[in-house]
């Protein structure tokens, strides 16, 4: 409710006019519903019928990233087609939302800034500046202050970023949101299948609110859906959700004398590795347990230089 009360206030401050649009940041775990958020964001403030535009800044190709945020003039690179239209361009007067903000490229970094400062763009290869009408948010599971102090990420950009911040806690941090949100997921796929609607045990309710989910909000939505669509119509309970058995494994599996990490992105790789292990190398599973989409699992394992059988 404060979260909500939060994204009402800011997104009452958002007119249509570039002047009267604030940029946003929005801190969160993976999972934790950093895209909800901004859709609350857009959907609150008077553009909610204009164009949302969401950039997923991990999972854009390196060598074209900067096409398909800017577009492109005919022939204004090896291999381009005829002229296109970039995101920022697409998203007219409405709202885009730059995903995974600290993955981009130091040099995007320094054009991305140049935007939201000048309010401006050009489309490759073209001398023609044109307006940036958009609202700007952008999003982030990386701590950039840390970032910007190992000159991974721009500071100008940083404090640009974050003239309004928005934190996103972890689930763990607000359980008594879990059976809400179970309940709410578990109908929300008994009406797409068409199934009656669950009924969930009060010890299932417990465990749910005990369990670490790391995946946050994601993980226990994917979580829910496969209890139900396994569930044969018949109560949620601790078979059902599996995670008592989850537990057991977790623990048999685990090293036991595991080389604790010593950074965030160490901490990321150990999970990454030892879920692949989990899944025999199988990505989709992997990306499912983590509660991230396959392509940003991709992503995280060419970052880190982890083969598939890791």
């Amino acid at each position: 409710q404060e979260l909500r009360q939060q994204i009402g206030r800011i997104g009452s401050l958002v007119g249509t006019s570039p002047e009267a649009a604030p940029t946003v940041l929005i801190l969160g775990e993976t999972g934790s519903g950093k895209d909800l958020v901004a859709h609350l964001l857009h959907r609150a403030s008077r553009r909610r019928n204009l164009p949302f535009v969401h950039i997923d800044c991990a999972a854009l190709p390196g060598e074209l990233i900067e096409a398909e945020l800017f577009g492109h003039v005919k022939g204004a690179y090896t291999g381009a087609g005829p002229a296109r239209t970039g995101l920022v361009e697409a998203a007219e007067q409405g709202t885009l939302f730059m995903d995974e903000v600290a993955e981009l490229p130091l040099e995007l970094q320094g054009k991305l800034l140049a935007v939201l400062e000048r309010r401006m763009f050009r489309r490759l290869g073209s001398s023609r500046e044109q307006p940036v009408n958009a609202w700007i948010i952008a999003a982030t599971n990386r701590p950039l202050a840390d970032l910007v102090a190992a000159g991974r990420f721009r500071a100008d950009l940083y404090y640009r970023l974050r003239v309004l911040s928005i934190g996103v806690p972890p689930l763990r941090r607000r359980t008594q949101d879990i059976p809400a949100l179970a309940r709410s997921f578990a109908q929300q796929t008994a009406r797409k299948f068409g199934l009656p609607e669950p009924r969930f045990t009060d010890d299932a309710l417990r465990s749910l609110k005990t369990w670490p989910w790391p995946g946050n909000v994601r993980e226990l939505r994917n979580e829910i859906e496969r209890a139900v669509l396994l569930g044969m119509d018949q109560p949620l309970d601790l078979r059902a959700l599996r995670l008592e058995q989850e537990a057991v494994s977790e623990a048999a599996s685990a090293p036991p004398e595991a080389a604790p990490a010593r950074s965030l992105a160490d901490a990321e790789q150990q999970m990454i590795r030892k879920t692949l292990a989990d899944t025999m190398g199988n990505v989709s599973r992997a990306a499912l347990k983590l509660g991230v989409t396959r392509m940003t699992l991709r992503y995280r394992m060419q970052k880190y230089g982890i083969q598939k059988k890791a």
